[in-house]
């Protein structure tokens, strides 16, 4: 008998017939959707190879499946029969001598990898093993096609990829879980464009018919959704483009779904009277008869009748309907909006979310800040950490840039224990900015490249990187529990001067700075946050604009393992 395990020869067989059909040409354009739920299928089966520990060598896999080795290797021949199936509906028929081998082979007889990275590189040996010992077409021609019947068959092999994880203990079920997570991050990131992104949903919707949408295909779901919308109102001609997303989608369209303009006559301020800030970024008031938090955005007023500049107000409201839509995941962990005002007395527009009480919510800078609270548990820390890091990940996958992220606009909910939310969402700005000049200590957040300026919009604008770098300040004031300034040893009384500014991001990574940090938090938080500072994700930044989808797919992986994944291997 030939040393090689049968399960890695038919894993093996397969991953190439995958290829073959994620590959083959002259697809119906209006079924290139299946294309994606192949590429989808596919990494669920490789992602769980890698779990297992799959080799050419039986003995590398792991013991729960050496004790069901007969089970497995029957489950692999039907994901294999149901793959071949798929093959048969393009007009490509199996070969005798495909079948040869594994003919003579009883299914008595009896794959190596390891973590993410090794994904690509398992894929490639397993064609190529399957290449050295079968033959196989050069290449597939969709010759004739049955949709419903497709569709059929990927519900199929959708089921049985699904039966391969119950061979998996519940940890490393998890772990799956967490690898296809990170797939399905990458697929997002890959898909750029309006088409690309319905093809996405189709596919996700492909199996619903036959199957019930597990929770994290439901995930993947929203954010496809979300990025579809963002990516149309982001775009000129938005009108058009998001209109028919949402005709995809069957919803209505965004000016009909809600009234974004709230009427300011109907909003009574709680703070009129009692303020201690000429203009206050946050204040809570009652919005008809729901108690409600405003969050303002000042402008500098234009000719006789202080009109705000045209496009700011079209900003304020695209930024309004994302912030109100229903339907955004609950991973970006964004407070619910009802849409916004204009005051043009007092030259700002104001985002009005639910509110509780007489108060706007506490922000995570008056905590860090205050001297009469004890300071939190590690426990406590970590998890305040992760939620914000892992919204960031969330946003960053539909494309959503927060542009502003710092404590104060990181806010704890009313009703504890629900994590924190973000907030005071910023925009890239076109030229000769009319807004107001922001406050200099806010430069203390921002990447080297974005300090006193706004990155302008377009394709020299604001970048994810930029994004990363203000989450590693954050992390850096969590897990130290002092504000930015205090870390830096910056007098606020003296004023910040350019100099400390410009040498924000070379201190806070400096030996002293980071030896004081992993004291409190430990090596592997300190690592994530000089990852963030530094911008070191384990490539080479991007230079072109045509790889543009491939590198946002590998950062946000890599941010995801280097990031969420680190902090989520904290113990306490």
């Amino acid at each position: 008998m030939d040393s090689t395990s049968l399960s890695f020869e038919l894993f093996a067989i397969c991953v190439k017939v995958y290829k073959l059909l994620i590959d083959a040409e002259s697809m119906p354009k209006d079924s290139l959707y299946l294309r994606i739920r192949l590429q989808i299928e596919r990494d669920k089966l490789v992602d769980w190879a890698v779990l297992a520990n799959l080799s050419e060598d039986e003995r590398t896999l792991t013991s729960g499946l050496q004790l069901n080795l007969h089970k497995l290797n029957g489950a692999l021949q039907e994901i294999r029969l149901v793959l071949l199936d798929l093959a048969k509906l393009t007009g490509w028929q199996e070969t005798d001598q495909m079948n040869a081998c594994i003919a003579k082979r009883s299914l008595h007889d009896s794959p190596k990898a390891s973590p993410l990275k090794l994904n690509s590189s398992l894929q490639r040996k397993a064609v190529s093993f399957a290449e050295r010992t079968r033959i196989f077409p050069r290449k597939v021609s969709w010759k004739s096609f049955d949709g419903k019947a497709f569709e059929l068959l990927l519900a199929k092999l959708a089921a049985l990829n699904q039966n391969l994880t119950y061979f998996f203990g519940q940890r490393q079920q998890d772990t799956h879980l967490r690898m296809q997570e990170n797939t399905f991050m990458g697929i997002i990131q890959s898909h750029d464009q309006i088409d690309e992104l319905i093809g996405v949903m189709a596919s996700l919707k492909a199996t619903s018919l036959y199957r019930r949408i597990s929770a994290h295909e439901q995930l993947l779901l929203q954010l496809a959704r979300f990025k579809a919308i963002h990516t149309a109102m982001t775009e000129a001609g938005h009108s058009f483009e998001e209109l028919r997303v949402r005709d995809y989608l069957g919803e209505p369209p965004s000016t009909h779904l809600t009234q974004i303009l709230l009427d300011e006559g109907r909003y009574i301020d709680g703070e009129a009277d009692n303020l201690s800030e000429n203009e206050p970024v946050r204040t809570w008031g009652i919005y008809e008869t729901v108690p409600v938090w405003v969050e303002w955005k000042y402008y500098e007023p234009i000719g006789r009748q202080n009109n705000p500049p045209p496009h700011i107000e079209g900003r304020i409201a695209k930024l309004a309907t994302l912030l109100n839509d229903k339907q955004k995941p609950e991973q970006f962990s964004v407070p619910d909006c009802l849409g916004y005002i204009h005051e043009a007395d007092k030259t700002r527009f104001g985002f009005v979310f639910h509110g509780a009480g007489n108060l706007p919510p506490p922000r995570l800078l008056d905590m860090i800040a205050s001297t009469s609270r004890p300071k939190p548990s590690l426990t406590t820390r970590l998890q305040i950490a992760r939620a914000v890091a892992t919204s960031i990940w969330y946003l960053h996958a539909s494309n959503w840039l927060h542009k502003g992220l710092r404590s104060e606009n990181v806010v704890f909910p009313f009703k504890p224990p629900a994590p924190p939310y973000l907030t005071g969402f910023d925009f890239s700005r076109p030229a000769k900015v009319t807004e107001r000049p922001e406050n200099r200590y806010h430069d203390l957040y921002r990447h080297p490249l974005t300090q006193f300026e706004y990155p302008q919009e377009g394709r020299d604008g604001f970048k994810k990187l930029y994004d990363i770098y203000s989450l590693g300040v954050v992390l850096y004031e969590i897990g130290m529990w002092k504000p930015v300034h205090a870390i830096l040893g910056i007098d606020m009384a003296a004023g910040i001067g350019l100099a400390e500014i410009e040498d924000t991001q070379k201190r806070l990574l400096s030996d002293n700075c980071l030896m004081s940090l992993a004291a409190d938090v430990g090596d592997a938080y300190m690592a994530t946050v000089a990852s963030c500072l530094s911008g070191d994700f384990g490539f080479d930044s991007f230079d072109g604009l045509s790889d543009q989808a491939n590198y946002d797919a590998r950062l946000q992986l890599e941010f995801g393992e280097r990031v969420i994944r680190k902090l989520e291997s904290v113990m306490v």
